[in-house]
């Protein structure tokens, strides 16, 4: 319903086309950190167990593997700011 995959193909275009400027980063990362916290409030709206939710982020983020020294432009998500919201 929120399109959010034809969101994030037209948020790759703009990030390719315009790479070196640093206000399409700075809105792109805007804007993904929103698409979680919807997709966040989604969920808690189907099942409000909000502490369960928050576990199983928590469970979740155990899992992530350690960044490597050579993919340091890779960036995660915040899942302590996830879970505060």
């Amino acid at each position: 319903r929120r399109h959010d995959a034809l969101v994030n193909l037209c948020q790759t275009l703009v990030e390719t086309v315009l790479f070196y400027h640093p206000a399409v980063w700075w809105l792109s990362e805007r804007l993904r950190r929103e698409r979680e916290l919807c997709c966040d409030d989604l969920v808690l709206s189907i099942c409000p167990d909000r502490r369960g939710y928050a576990e199983a982020l928590a469970a979740m983020e155990a899992l992530r593997p350690l960044p490597a020294h050579w993919s340091l432009a890779a960036r995660g998500g915040s899942l302590l700011e996830r879970v505060r919201h």
